[in-house]
């Protein structure tokens, strides 16, 4: 591995980014001025009076402030532009302030569109050929002010404090003799934790009260129709994804379309920045490259730019590429292998995270990548061997994405495979690959958290994550649109003759394997889903659960990224 440390993805104070990029020391400049002056005009920042340097109250909720500078990369690895960031640190509050802020609100975080909400989307916008864009609201937190109560004073360095205050002398009561600025933080920004919860009431509000429906499955789903909310399976005019500041729209017609615009330029008087998925080069959208092909129609989501920086960051050049991103022996522990020194550990841990980010849409990554999270606390060189193997297999099969067909149903489909024993200490593997037609929207790879006494039962615990997922992916599907054929059994599908025996007759087994089966039977007879046998060589969720090479690898990896001819689901 290497450990050159990638430049442009570091946030850095004004200082480090003119040292680390001195050829762009008058963007850094323009972009620092830019942001300081946005939040003292949008009266994010408020004067004190100098008497207020000496009452303890004010000393009791300060925080440090930060600007952060980045050097953002469109997603095909080239330089976008310089991005600086008013942030917040809260853990520079006093202790006594920590607690009481977290005895008042717990934990004040916004809700969050599921990644599965965001692949259902872009099979609908694939399937049903939706017009579709990002919007990236402006300054998104500026548009939040704080309630009383949750203001805090916020300490701004002499370089920033300049600025602020030929910007707006008034600001200048909370001046210190060390050229730093004391003002009150009337806005929400980010670093704050309460920022994205005031960020996403303000839109979910404004939707609301705009006709648009949220989903009872999804909070951050919003959807509209010419129908009635109960209709099952009925095309939406408009749907929406909130992740954050971050929006993924598609519409049916261009008159929704116009719509959305007037209700993101009448909500936020910043503005907004929009993206349309048929433009040349596509979007950029949650660290993904999404493009529609304007001949076949097809959707492609990569990260090519995030790819080249991980494997020219963290990979020896010199080191041959592989056909496979992990070894037969994937799931062994060897107890002789030496621990890593510290700084090797930290590198380990960086690179399996930011691999695990990566296989979003390189699937291939996904068994190695499961297996490599648990060992990041005690990584050995055999671990180490294995971790770079994957960055070999990325070497040699570079930028490839994950497709969504547009040729394709929206009917929902399970596929749900154990493996038995397959880990050190003989837990299971739970391999789960859920399709809407041919496309997938969400994946299971994971080790099983209870020990089994046999493949069938291995194969039960599989069958009921999977279904637990599936029901869920099936209501946020519905509530979007999707004609899931919701009104017969979502097919489950799976190789365990024995397995499906004892979901059809029951069986008796301890109360771990008892509770799985039973939801599982339960959904049965709800008419909910039905087991169904595939063989192996079949059922694509095979790859997930063991260390496959060589042709089955291949095939049952091209099915998840829809780039063979898949079985039908």
């Amino acid at each position: 591995l290497s450990a050159v440390a990638p430049v442009d993805l570091a946030h850095m104070s004004l200082d480090e980014a003119l040292q680390a990029q001195p050829a762009r020391s008058e963007e850094i400049v323009r972009s620092v001025k830019a942001e300081v002056t946005q939040l003292v005009c949008n009266d994010m920042f408020a004067g004190i009076e100098p008497l207020e340097l000496k009452d303890p109250a004010l000393w009791a909720r300060l925080m440090r402030g930060k600007f952060d500078v980045q050097f953002q990369k469109n997603a095909e690895g080239t330089h976008k532009k310089v991005k600086t960031r008013g942030v917040a640190n809260p853990n520079s509050l006093p202790l006594a302030e920590k607690l009481r802020r977290k005895e008042r609100d717990g934990k004040p975080s916004s809700p969050t569109a599921s990644a599965d909400s965001l692949w259902i989307h872009l099979a609908l916008i694939a399937v049903q050929r939706r017009i579709a864009a990002s919007f990236d609201v402006n300054m998104a937190f500026m548009h939040c002010l704080l309630k009383e109560g949750d203001h805090y004073y916020y300490l701004i360095s002499p370089a920033i404090a300049t600025i602020a205050l030929a910007v707006r002398p008034s600001l200048g009561g909370g001046l210190r003799p060390d050229g730093s600025l004391i003002v009150q933080l009337k806005g929400t920004i980010y670093g704050l934790p309460e920022s994205g919860l005031y960020f996403y009431n303000l839109f979910d509000t404004s939707l609301v009260a705009g006709g648009y429906l949220r989903s009872d499955a999804d909070p951050c789903v919003y959807a509209t129709a010419s129908g009635s909310r109960v209709e099952l399976d009925v095309s939406k005019d408009a749907l929406g994804n909130l992740h954050v500041d971050d929006c993924l729209a598609s519409f049916r017609t261009p008159e929704e379309h116009d719509k959305f615009r007037e209700f993101m330029a009448r909500t936020f008087k910043l503005g907004y920045t929009e993206q349309s998925i048929d433009q040349e080069g596509g979007i950029s959208h949650l660290g993904l490259h999404i493009r529609r092909s304007p001949d076949s129609g097809d959707i492609s989501a990569g990260q090519p730019g995030y790819e080249t920086r991980l494997i020219s960051t963290r990979l020896d050049a010199d080191l041959p590429g592989s056909d496979c991103p992990h070894g037969k022996n994937l799931f062994r522990i060897d107890p002789d292998s030496p621990l890593l020194n510290t700084s090797e550990q930290s590198l380990f841990h960086t690179t399996v995270h930011e691999l695990a980010f990566l296989a979003r849409t390189r699937l291939a990554l996904a068994p190695a990548v499961s297996f490599l999270r648990q060992r990041v606390l005690t990584p050995t060189r055999e671990d180490r061997a294995k971790l770079t193997k994957a960055l070999r297999y990325l070497s040699a099969h570079p930028h490839q994405c994950r497709i969504i067909r547009c040729a394709t149903t929206l009917k929902l489909g399970i596929h749900a495979d154990g493996g038995h024993a397959s880990h050190a200490d003989y837990r299971g593997h739970t391999g789960v690959a859920i399709f809407l037609g041919l496309n997938l929207v969400a994946l299971i790879c994971r080790k099983q958290s209870l020990q089994t006494h046999s493949s069938a039962e291995t194969e039960l615990v599989a069958v009921a994550e999977g279904v637990r997922r599936g029901l869920l992916i099936r209501a946020i599907a519905i509530d979007m649109g999707a004609a899931v054929n919701s009104a017969r059994p979502t097919p489950v599908y799976q190789d365990n003759q024995s397995a499906i025996t004892i979901a059809n007759r029951g069986h008796g087994t301890n109360r771990h394997i008892g509770k799985r089966f039973q939801s599982v039977k339960d959904d049965m007879d709800a008419g909910l889903i039905r087991l169904l046998y595939r063989p192996s060589v079949l059922l694509c969720a095979d790859v997930l659960t063991k260390p496959l090479t060589g042709e089955p690898f291949h095939r049952h990896i091209a099915t998840l990224m829809a780039v063979g001819v898949p079985p039908s689901a």
